[in-house]
């Protein structure tokens, strides 16, 4: 049975906040009304639809989750501070990366719950469910390991 998904996203408001606007907020909106496929699909996907921030993500996915400062980041990819801190944003808002604040610096790492989501979404019907036959993917939910023996 076919879910019934607001036409806008206008449509999802809470309270006429007109529509939901920060990734937590977003992310707990969708968890609720468990309506999270189709939206945050959509919003990740075009927050990694800019050659900057799918760069950004693919650093910070190759540092893991302790993350990288965001001064290394600007510094590596050569971008202003300012243009950076937008495509942090957007990629946060989108639920793909988180932040933490250590001293002076800011930290970002890849928000794994968030990708493994949409990778999950993406990939939940592969080959008529046989999933098997889609290569080298996890299944659906299946934690990543990383090198140390982590689950993340």
């Amino acid at each position: 049975m076919a879910r019934s998904l607001p036409r806008h996203r206008g449509d999802c408001d809470r309270g006429g906040r007109g529509g939901v606007t920060s990734g937590i907020d977003f992310v707990l909106y969708l968890d609720k009304y468990q309506i999270m496929e189709l939206e945050h699909a959509v919003t990740a996907l075009a927050a990694l639809a800019h050659a900057t921030r799918l760069e950004v993500f693919r650093r910070l996915v190759v540092a893991g989750p302790k993350g990288l400062a965001a001064g290394a980041v600007a510094e590596e990819l050569a971008v202003a501070p300012a243009t950076l801190s937008f495509h942090l944003k957007e990629l946060s808002r989108a639920g793909l990366v988180r932040s933490r604040r250590q001293g002076r610096q800011i930290f970002y790492a890849v928000d794994f719950a968030g990708a493994r989501g949409l990778f999950d979404y993406l990939m939940q019907d592969c080959c008529q469910g046989r999933i098997e036959l889609c290569g080298p993917f996890h299944a659906p939910g299946e934690a990543c390991v990383v090198n140390t023996g982590e689950t993340r």
